[in-house]
């Protein structure tokens, strides 16, 4: 069962200042407007809209801690959903809701396509682990079944990670639930070689913990063995994988929607639950942290997963940490047959895929890249 903390429940106080934070995010947003024409290309965003609304997420952020924000968004039950409801028979999926416990301990896998399937996308969401499941990071990933479905017809299911939260979860709780979606969809009957494991910031550090986990079992989890056959592909979207970085991007980053303020206290949260035995922080391993593991850690990662992705915005905070990683795990798979491609998106910042989704704007040529790449992974699977 996961290690529990009190929970994150705003009290009053809490929530006025939400209202306020909420204002002072939505006069950020106008005045970005209103400056918009006199100010610098290199900060400011391609067009109004990215410019308004990386202003106003920014400065939201910036201004709110956990219990706020979990007062004021939808859980990830109520996320989903709703948008069954409202847009299932918009985007080409049923419109029926699926969903399934993992563990004893809140968790939920939400399932979105047709359940006879045999090709899985998982996801695992962004948010801090503070923030739940949103309805873009749900027509997100469902656009990459339908591309998969409309080049090819094959038919692809997307199952949805609705982990419970920092700091009502203590981490590993979202680490251990993440463990235990991928043990469930295995053991329904899908081959690993039918899965791509995808996540966004939060949820792509999710994502290569796992695979740190098949490497190095965690001793406070249960184990995940190597597959049989290694998994069709891992994405792993603007992944959070240092919390005090050092790099460049993050400590002078004026250009993203979010900035070091809020990510250093959400991973101080994290750290709080790091312990094991007493006050030893994960001896001997790096599954909380992974952009700090050195070359060796990876080693047998082509028994794990047959393709890697890994994308960033060029104007993102985890710009640095993100190349970095890649060139690690591209020098840990070197003569073997894994595949590590890492794609930045110009002007782009963090997650901007998932953010395009919640927005409804018009895709970036980074997305297109993710949704080819998992087709040609599960179509060559």
């Amino acid at each position: 069962m996961a290690s529990a903390s009190p929970s994150s429940q705003a009290n009053f106080a809490d929530k006025v200042n939400a209202l306020l934070s909420i204002g002072s995010a939505l006069l950020a947003g106008l005045f970005s407007v209103l400056t918009y024409p006199f100010s610098s290309s290199a900060i400011v965003q391609p067009t109004l809209h990215r410019e308004a609304t990386r202003v106003v997420v920014r400065q939201f952020l910036d201004t709110t801690n956990p219990a706020q924000l979990q007062w004021m968004i939808p859980n990830s039950t109520k996320a989903y959903t709703d948008w069954v409801k409202n847009e299932a028979s918009k985007q080409d999926a049923p419109s029926q809701v699926v969903s399934e416990r993992i563990g004893d301990d809140g968790a939920k896998l939400h399932w979105v396509g047709n359940r006879d399937a045999k090709k899985v996308i998982l996801h695992f969401h962004g948010g801090g682990l503070v923030m739940s499941l949103s309805n873009g990071h749900i027509s997100m990933i469902n656009s990459f079944r339908r591309e998969v479905k409309g080049r090819k017809g094959i038919d692809v299911k997307c199952a949805f990670l609705g982990y419970t939260l920092a700091p009502g979860t203590r981490y590993p709780g979202q680490f251990r639930q993440a463990v235990l979606a991928v043990k469930h969809v295995l053991g329904s009957g899908i081959s690993p070689g039918d899965l791509v494991l995808t996540g966004d910031s939060a949820g792509g550090m999710l994502c290569i913990q796992i695979v740190s986990h098949i490497l190095h079992p965690h001793p406070e989890l249960p184990v995940l063995p190597v597959p049989a056959v290694p998994f069709a592909g891992i994405v792993l979207m603007s992944p959070w994988l240092i919390f005090d970085s050092e790099s460049d991007s993050f400590l002078n980053n004026k250009c993203d929607l979010i900035s070091m303020k809020p990510l250093l206290a959400w991973g101080r949260l994290i750290r709080e639950g790091t312990a094991v035995e007493g006050n030893k922080n994960e001896p001997g391993g790096f599954w909380s942290e992974p952009g700090k593991a050195p070359v060796e850690w990876w080693n047998g990662t082509d028994k794990v997963s047959r393709h890697f992705l890994l994308t960033f915005g060029d104007r993102e905070v985890f710009k640095d940490d993100i190349v970095k990683f890649g060139a690690t795990l591209q020098t840990a798979v070197e003569g073997t047959n894994v595949a590590v491609k890492v794609v930045g998106g110009p002007a782009g910042l963090h997650a901007d895929p998932t953010m395009d989704a919640v927005y409804g704007r018009e895709v970036t040529e980074l997305t297109k890249i993710i949704a080819g790449w998992i087709h040609d992974g599960l179509v060559s699977a």
